[in-house]
């Protein structure tokens, strides 16, 4: 969905940034389901939301910086932007996943 804009406004290597800011905030959400489906029962649906926003969190800050330092001619229109549109996509994804989810299981 996001290639298009990627490709046109800056080139193959936002296409590249865009490609790993999509994978750093899918492995949280991939993380993160077996554990709830497996824990929801004992958590409070508003601890699993937050404890999955700080994995989220640790997990994409602490790979965007090893992705800027691997990968240093990336900047804000190549890498940093996509990681923020991906990173709040997946996130409000996945809250409304875990609410409903959690609501379901109640």
């Amino acid at each position: 969905m996001l290639y298009l804009p990627a490709q046109r406004l800056v080139g193959p290597l936002a296409v590249e940034g865009l490609t790993y800011a999509t994978l750093l905030c899918l492995i949280p959400g991939l993380i993160l389901f077996p554990v709830v489906g497996f824990l929801n029962r004992e958590i409070a649906p508003v601890a699993i939301v937050g404890i999955s926003t700080l994995l989220r969190l640790m997990t994409v800050g602490l790979g965007a910086l090893i992705v800027l330092k691997v990968k240093p001619d990336f900047g804000l229109p190549e890498f940093l932007i996509w990681l923020l549109i991906c990173y709040f996509a997946s996130l409000l994804v996945e809250t409304l996943l875990l609410v409903r989810y959690s609501a379901e299981a109640v």
